[in-house]
């Protein structure tokens, strides 16, 4: 796994179902995997850790992934039908639950997913810059938020 691409999941119904996404997200330096189900979401799990979760459908088990990536630093948004259009619901932000925020139009998620994927990459570099001074992330933000 490249460390300079931000990791995504996608969990859709089919795999074709993401396509227009998962494009949009390859053109933005994401690397993305595909589920169809909450297992093959699960294993998947198992071998990565993603930067964001986008589930176009939600199914049955789906909630257990609220309490796996918070405090991991991820984000989880769900695609809500509704329509002719979608919208996009946040649960977990950053690695914190959100729950209840509120809900994206399709074109505004687009202009959201693109900041999402920057903040992504300038964390990485922030803390890849750090790290090669030898200085941890932890340490730097202590500093920081010591001012």
């Amino acid at each position: 796994m490249n460390s300079e691409l931000v990791n995504v999941l996608l969990i859709s119904e089919r795999a074709e179902g993401a396509s227009l996404l998962r494009q949009r997200l390859t053109q933005r330096g994401c690397e993305c995997y595909v589920a169809t189900s909450s297992a093959q979401a699960a294993r998947l799990f198992a071998g990565h850790e993603f930067d964001l979760v986008l589930c176009t459908f939600w199914m049955q088990g789906m909630s257990t992934l609220i309490p796996v990536l918070i405090g991991s630093g991820a984000s989880l948004f769900r695609s809500v039908a509704v329509e002719d259009s979608c919208w996009w619901m946040p649960a977990v932000r950053h690695g914190e639950e959100c729950v209840g925020a509120p809900a994206l139009r399709a074109s505004e998620f687009k202009v959201a997913l693109d900041r999402i994927v920057g903040e992504i990459k300038a964390r990485r570099r922030f803390t890849s810059g750090l790290s090669n001074w030898g200085v941890t992330s932890e340490q730097r933000l202590i500093e920081v938020a010591m001012r």
